[in-house]
């Protein structure tokens, strides 16, 4: 957590990543100490996952962001982001509100039963199967009959949440959210529900019971690395190359900057510069 805690934010939870133990940033240290140049280290492949059990890592979190039927608060109860969003672009949302002064410390998803009773959630809660009850006694999960009491469950100002759910629950109907565009992408919209219309991310809460599930901010792994040029090879800050040394995936800075272009991104530049710095090395 060091390197992460360094370059990134030290609000960063201990033992939230979804990537390998292993992964701690030793090759980037090692390509450092022969004077390679990183970039990119305050990035990584974010994804907000449901929040921990004791002992437990954090359960993956997809398309249940932009299903219709739900939306994310902070600790204010109020939203702050497209939750339809790319899970790196989340990630990016949460980072720049705590850059700026006003970062959010808690995340809930709030969702009624028709949305538990359509969606798998967590990867492993299926249409119609109750949250679990270790969830509630971890505090991770609440449920209420009514908005008010479920966000006195949450511990959230139940005013501000009251207004967060009327103003959504208004949007929705229209088939629009003017507060953040959630639904006007074709990444938002693969990811929602075709068969509610207008917008097929968009559908308000009107009858309970009401559920809020807590978030975490985890991800698949770190994105910032060593910097390598278009063969793969590791360059120094003054753009010189280190003779025979390479470096490819999450090793190197993303290949694709600050943005996340789509499912699969890490594992093709792997792919793609481990046959590039292969022929480079052939060649040499």
């Amino acid at each position: 957590m060091d390197m992460r805690w360094k370059f990134q934010s030290e609000s960063l939870g201990s033992n939230l990543s979804l990537g390998a133990e292993s992964n701690t940033g030793d090759a980037i240290r090692i390509g450092q100490d022969i004077g390679a140049d990183i970039a990119l280290m305050d990035q990584s492949w974010w994804f907000p996952a449901v929040a921990p059990l004791p002992g437990s890592a954090p359960a993956v979190m997809l398309a249940e962001r932009s299903l219709p039927g739900s939306f994310i608060v902070d600790e204010h109860g109020k939203r702050f982001v497209n939750e339809s969003t790319d899970y790196m672009s989340f990630g990016q949302r949460l980072l720049e509100l705590e850059a700026a002064g006003t970062p959010v410390e808690t995340m809930w998803i709030v969702f009624d039963q028709q949305y538990r009773n359509s969606y798998v959630f967590a990867a492993e809660r299926f249409p119609r199967m109750p949250i679990p009850r270790r969830w509630y006694d971890a505090g991770i999960a609440v449920r209420a009959q009514d908005v008010h009491e479920l966000a006195t469950k949450m511990g959230v100002p139940v005013d501000e949440f009251g207004a967060t759910v009327t103003r959504f629950n208004e949007n929705s109907f229209a088939g629009e959210d003017p507060d953040f565009g959630r639904g006007r992408s074709a990444y938002d919209r693969y990811y929602g529900d075709p068969t509610i219309t207008p917008n097929p991310n968009l559908r308000p809460l009107v009858k309970g019971p009401f559920y809020a599930v807590k978030l975490v901010l985890s991800d698949l792994g770190t994105c910032g690395g060593l910097r390598a040029d278009e063969r793969a090879r590791v360059q120094r800050e003054d753009d010189t190359v280190i003779d025979g040394l390479y470096a490819i995936g999450n090793t190197a800075a993303n290949a694709f900057g600050k943005i996340y272009p789509g499912a699969g991104a890490t594992i093709a530049q792997g792919l793609v510069y481990g046959y590039v710095a292969a022929l480079d090395a052939a060649r040499s």
